[in-house]
């Protein structure tokens, strides 16, 4: 029996005529009338008793009612699931003229908010927490930010375009995972990693952002058709630099890079992923950010070829850029570099090389400025005084924490204390 008679018999019993069912059903009473014919000749027996007010059941109908709910139900159910497995992954197409955070935010049924050049969508539910922004800096250059933790696996299609935009990416917090259409296995981006990604025409790369890990992730998207296009000088250098560097590279075969483990673009990149406004002072205050985020990315790029490599991989390196993180949260505690080789687990060695390695400096420096820097911005963010401070961040002699404190700023904390805004 065709789906459209228990579609019929259904409603007629929920709207009790037949002039209200052919309105539901887009027929008119006449087509109406003629299919229920149709069915109860196909049947063999009636589906209704017929009087002037009212339609009702017979008791074979009453059977078909029942019957017609289970089969419309699990139709409906069976759809639902179709749509859900196609739109596991959300697909986007790399256009220029395409509107991607506006399709994130119809996925996630999110607001969006538009600004000057830019979009954000916010959201606090049971598919994620946080922001994801989108903003442009000048034609051929902009920025795309993930503040935010996913409650499920988040799944991205991309089919590449002619186009071919540059992907500058760097996380400052969390990992993805990242690969091409024609790749079996994925690559992992990781804390602290560049990525460059450049796509090629009749591909398409998939990308994986994992539950429940906050995301910080800055993303530069560079088009060189429409750099060379501008008289701005920025623009200008861009397009020299990256035609220069990427020259020997094939266009026709899409192109990763996952780079070092680098600590230096990570000032830049924090910057750029705490900006959620869209107005025109928000993009003027991250604008400079992110020139010099891609600036940094480009010079760690050149020197990945010429640089002198270090003893530890990638993962080492990316536990130890967290070592900031720990020590702030954990001030009272006494840190000894077998404590902290024993927490991230890697050797006391590669600890120490690894420091020196991004910080330019040794585990016991590198832990006393990451004090001096907080006990620093307590001053000039609360009314704690000297002693509270000299406390708060682990240093438990006044004499020596003045001491340092000036060595470092060149002013002593009790005159800081005085000179900031909460004294």
């Amino acid at each position: 029996m065709e789906i459209k008679y228990f579609r019929l018999v259904k409603t007629i019993i929920e709207e009790g005529s037949i002039a209200n069912s052919s309105k539901k059903l887009f027929l008119s009473q006449s087509a109406l009338s003629h299919q229920l014919k149709e069915l109860e000749h196909q049947l063999g027996y009636k589906v209704f008793y017929r009087t002037r007010n009212k339609w009702e059941l017979t008791e074979e109908g009453v059977e078909l009612y029942g019957l017609s709910n289970v089969v419309l139900e699990n139709i409906d159910k069976s759809f639902k699931n179709i749509k859900q497995i196609q739109t596991k992954n959300l697909r986007l197409k790399e256009e220029t003229n395409s509107d991607h955070l506006r399709e994130m935010a119809d996925y996630f049924n999110a607001e969006l908010d538009e600004g000057y050049n830019g979009s954000t969508i916010t959201m606090d539910n049971e598919k994620a927490k946080g922001f994801i922004s989108s903003y442009q800096v000048f034609s051929g250059l902009s920025v795309w930010v993930y503040n935010i933790t996913f409650l499920s696996d988040f799944k991205v299609e991309l089919g590449m375009s002619e186009e071919s935009p540059y992907y500058f990416c760097y996380n400052v917090q969390g990992q993805f995972l990242h690969r091409f259409g024609g790749e079996s296995e994925f690559h992992t981006a990781l804390q602290n990693q560049n990525m460059i990604v450049v796509g090629a025409s009749d591909t398409s790369a998939q990308l994986v952002f994992p539950a429940n890990i906050k995301l910080k992730i800055a993303v530069i998207i560079i088009d060189i058709n429409l750099l060379k296009k501008l008289e701005i000088r920025n623009a200008k250098r861009i397009y020299t630099k990256i035609r220069k560097i990427f020259q020997k590279t094939n266009s026709k075969l899409p192109f990763r890079h996952l780079g070092e483990i680098d600590s230096e673009t990570e000032k830049y990149a924090s910057i750029v992923c705490e900006n959620d406004c869209v107005d025109l002072v928000a993009g003027l205050l991250t604008e400079g950010a992110v020139l010099n985020m891609l600036a940094s990315q480009i010079q760690v790029y050149s020197d990945h070829f010429t640089k002198k490599k270090v003893i530890l991989n990638k993962l080492e390196l990316s536990k130890i850029t967290s070592l900031g993180a720990y020590v702030i949260d954990n001030f009272e505690a006494s840190f000894t570099i077998l404590k902290l080789s024993r927490h991230f687990g890697i050797s006391p060695k590669k600890l120490q090389i690894g420091v020196k390695y991004l910080y330019g400096d040794s585990v016991a420096h590198y832990i006393s400025n990451l004090r001096l820097a907080y006990a620093k911005n307590l001053f000039t963010t609360t009314n704690f005084n000297v002693s509270e401070v000299c406390h708060l961040v682990g240093i438990y002699s006044s004499s020596y924490f003045s001491k340092v404190f000036k060595n470092r700023y060149g002013v002593l904390p009790s005159h800081y204390r005085k000179q900031s805004s909460y004294s």
